[in-house]
């Protein structure tokens, strides 16, 4: 009796060994990218906080100054912004952009270099050439709404006096609302029902929390095999249920009447530019006059446009594709650039 107890010990330990040696490769060899998971936590305990100056409506905000320890280093500026430094007055002779949007914009999972941002200022900078210098600023934020960056330029955005106001809209920046979200919440769950034996007790309950802790890399290989692979047909699926939100389209409309007013009343070039071709925006956009242009990537179809299996953000070759869109649609299609000096 006693040896099979040491037996059964000594396999017990060997597989916790192994396991854990499996976790240790995984973490170092890091397959479909799923560091993207950790890369999330630390920038949100390490950046972000929880703005909450209006009452029944809070967003996420980077704290000014801050830095997360992730792959690639994520850093905010001392305005709270993502990119370098800037002073809050505008210089004379710079044309300054100010881009809102999620975490598409915010220029996740690439270097601050090779993300919309730079890669946009660096086209307008050799566009303007010596005339003018260009400040495009980032005040966008990964899970932002409508309804957020709009407050978020109301607050943070106006006192830069820019020229120019960019929205990079993104078919989840619709308003919510429970009812119309609940769809959504429903695709959702169909995965976590759709799991298998090996996921429910490696993600679920205590033992989905000791998992967690012990093989944390093993754990997250199994959140994106079992929960978060891209699937082109779902992500058409979303789309159709995004159509339906009509309360919340309307909503993101008014948000962007108001964008209109400030952009009036302050003088400033108002852009939407789309990054999924949603025809509701298209719509909305030129029933208020804002100037608008879809500069959709298909990095659905085309896996290499992305940073990596677990996440869907474009890589530095998308965000090239994306600037080059934006950077053609704001010079040449809508032609909202101040002109260059002759």
């Amino acid at each position: 009796m006693k040896r099979w107890i040491v037996r059964g010990a000594l396999a017990l330990v060997a597989t916790l060994f192994a396991l854990k040696v499996a976790d240790l490769a995984v973490g170092a060899v890091d397959p479909f990218g799923i560091s993207h998971f950790e890369n999330n936590r630390r920038f949100a305990a390490s950046c972000l906080r929880v703005n909450q100056d209006i009452p029944t409506f809070s967003y996420p905000e980077p704290i000014p100054g801050s830095n997360a320890d992730t792959t690639p280093p994520y850093a905010i500026n001392a305005l709270g912004f993502r990119g370098p430094e800037i002073a809050t007055t505008k210089p004379e002779s710079t044309v300054r952009v100010a881009m809102l949007g999620d975490s598409v914009a915010f220029g996740w999972g690439v270097d601050e270099t090779d993300g919309l941002r730079a890669q946009l200022e660096r086209r307008l900078a050799a566009w303007y050439g010596t005339r003018r210098q260009v400040e495009v600023v980032n005040l966008s934020v990964p899970g932002l709404h409508a309804g957020h960056e709009y407050e978020r330029f109301r607050r943070h955005g106006l006192a830069l006096a820019p020229d120019v106001v960019v929205i990079v809209f993104n078919v989840n920046d619709v308003e919510m609302y429970p009812d119309e979200s609940a769809p959504l919440t429903r695709l959702a769950e169909q995965r976590f029902e759709n799991q298998g034996v090996l996921a429910r007790v490696a993600l679920n309950g205590t033992s989905g929390a000791c998992v967690k802790t012990c093989f944390p890399h093993l754990h997250d290989l199994i959140v994106y095999l079992e929960l978060f692979r891209h699937q082109p047909a779902e992500v058409e699926d979303a789309r159709k249920l995004y159509l339906d939100m009509k309360r919340g389209i309307a909503t993101t409309a008014q948000i962007y009447a108001e964008f209109a007013k400030l952009a009036q009343t302050h003088r400033f070039a108002l852009a939407v530019l789309d990054l999924n071709a949603f025809e509701p925006i298209r719509e909305a956009s030129s029933a208020l006059g804002i100037p608008y242009a879809s500069i959709r990537l298909d990095d659905v179809h085309d896996t290499s446009l992305r940073n990596s299996a677990t996440d869907p953000h474009p890589n530095a070759r998308g965000h090239a594709l994306l600037a080059d869109a934006a950077f053609a649609a704001l010079t040449q299609t809508l032609k909202v650039m101040p002109e260059r000096a002759p």
